[in-house]
């Protein structure tokens, strides 16, 4: 760092950083590169990007570009160890056609919007192959030399699938209006219905379903997050088992669930973290817990004996509603069965 590096950091502007002995020399083989949490520094480090030869004396474009000599703005690029190529881009909502200038000794298309395999790439000779990830996380293609000028285009494959799910998913919306308007049945009566009542009370619910409701949490936790979070699902489990209460896992989850808001809420205000493509991975270590709040519902929905009431017959005028008791007799007619035993 300069001297008045700490001064430029905290202005937010950037800052030139250099390694200790340079260049470095790595052999062939997996390398991994790992920096100290931002936490204990003050400073994270979002992207290091590595260059071979040459080209590592060259430097990067300025702008949204990735690559060399690329005007701000641009989003496709070639990179060469002893040129750039000019590149003309065209692009469409799913399809990015560059034309690459001559490359004598060859030259890499970098497409500067993320880095994802879901991208193809075909040039005059046939398809580049898969891309690979090269000028800190963005798609790159090698173009052999050439001195002609190329069309190479760049196309994001899933979305022919994507459009076949959303017609399907229109046609299916379609279809329920359609059957809502041309459904003209008419209910002879109004369902009778009670008003509804706070019940914060958990109610006790049958052993079987306690049972089943403890054993998918534990299962799920160990398999859907971490073998560890199973044996901590044990806990909540045991306690629902004995004390018969399932609702209280309903309820955990909701606290859960506050808590991880909050937390999310506090580290944002205090590291003010950028809004992009890497925000997530700010709170990456908070993702088993939220599968947890996950399991948690869905093991208390297992265990609830809890059920709506049983509106019984079609409301009546003059009688009101009603409700069938346990058994199916109905709780207005019971008085009219014992008629003849009065009478006699």
């Amino acid at each position: 760092f300069g001297a008045d590096a700490a001064a430029r950091l905290m202005a937010g502007q950037p800052v030139d950083v250099a390694t200790c002995d340079r260049p470095i020399a790595l052999n062939a083989g997996t390398h991994r590169i790992t920096s100290v949490p931002g936490v204990a520094t003050g400073i994270d480090v979002d992207r290091v990007t590595l260059r071979s030869g040459v080209g590592a004396a060259v430097g990067t474009g300025v702008g949204t570009g990735v690559g060399t000599g690329v005007e701000a703005g641009s989003d496709v690029a070639t990179q060469s160890a002893t040129q750039n190529s000019v590149v003309d881009v065209r692009r469409t909502r799913t399809v990015r056609q560059a034309t690459v200038g001559p490359c004598p000794t060859g030259c890499w298309l970098i497409l500067g919007e993320g880095y994802n395999d879901a991208w193809t790439a075909n040039g005059p000779d046939g398809d580049l192959g898969t891309s690979v990830p090269i000028s800190g996380g963005f798609n790159g293609w090698w173009l052999a030399p050439d001195d002609g000028v190329r069309t190479i285009e760049m196309r994001w494959s899933p979305q022919g699938g994507l459009d076949v799910a959303l017609m399907v998913a229109v046609g299916a919306v379609l279809i329920c209006v359609v059957i809502a308007i041309t459904d003209r049945r008419v209910l002879r009566a109004t369902v009778g219905f009670e008003a509804p009542q706070f019940d914060i009370e958990p109610v006790p619910a049958k052993r079987a379903q306690l049972v089943a409701a403890a054993t998918v949490l534990v299962l799920g936790s160990a398999l859907v997050i971490q073998p560890r979070w199973g044996l901590i699902a044990l806990v909540p489990a045991a306690v629902v088992v004995v004390i018969r209460k399932p609702r209280l896992l309903a309820l955990a989850s909701v606290a859960a669930a506050a808590v991880l808001g909050l937390i999310s809420a506090r580290r944002q205000y205090n590291a003010r973290f950028f809004a992009d493509a890497a925000w997530p991975v700010r709170f990456d270590d908070l993702h088993a817990a939220g599968l947890f709040v996950v399991v948690l519902l869905v093991a208390s929905s297992l265990s609830s004996n809890e059920h709506g009431l049983d509106p019984g017959p079609l409301y009546s005028p003059g009688r009101g509603p009603h409700r069938m008791r346990d058994g199916g007799q109905d709780d207005a007619a019971e008085p009219a069965a014992r008629a003849p035993d009065e009478s006699m």
